[in-house]
């Protein structure tokens, strides 16, 4: 559950005896833990976000891949979503990365 999503859970703290007047649900909203636990989750939601873009997709298919539109699809995609792109076709191995760079490495089994 992202962070965002556990605060309006957070604002409906119920009163207690302790509450500044001015601050209903103040006392239990300061507990510790759940600013430990909400402090964690951004943080792990960040990883995660910092992680997903750095994830590599890889995708496989049984014909070669043509050269006048999937080449370039692949080459702007993975441009625009700053990824690594790899597609493995029968004959190479082709590594689309966001710089715009595009390496290609022939398949073993295509080298005969």
């Amino acid at each position: 559950m992202p962070a965002v999503q556990v605060l309006p859970i957070l604002k409906k703290t119920k009163a207690f005896v302790f509450d500044p007047k001015v601050a209903p649900g103040a006392y239990f909203k300061s507990h510790a833990e759940k600013q430990a636990f909400i402090a964690a989750l951004q943080s792990l939601e960040k990883e995660i976000d910092t992680a997903t873009k750095k994830a590599i997709a890889s995708i496989g298919v049984t014909r070669p891949m043509c050269p006048d539109d999937c080449f370039p699809f692949f080459k702007a995609v993975a441009q625009l979503k700053s990824r690594t792109i790899v597609l493995a076709d029968p004959d190479f191995i082709w590594v689309f990365t966001s710089s715009g760079e595009v390496i290609r490495r022939k398949m073993p089994s295509a080298q005969k």
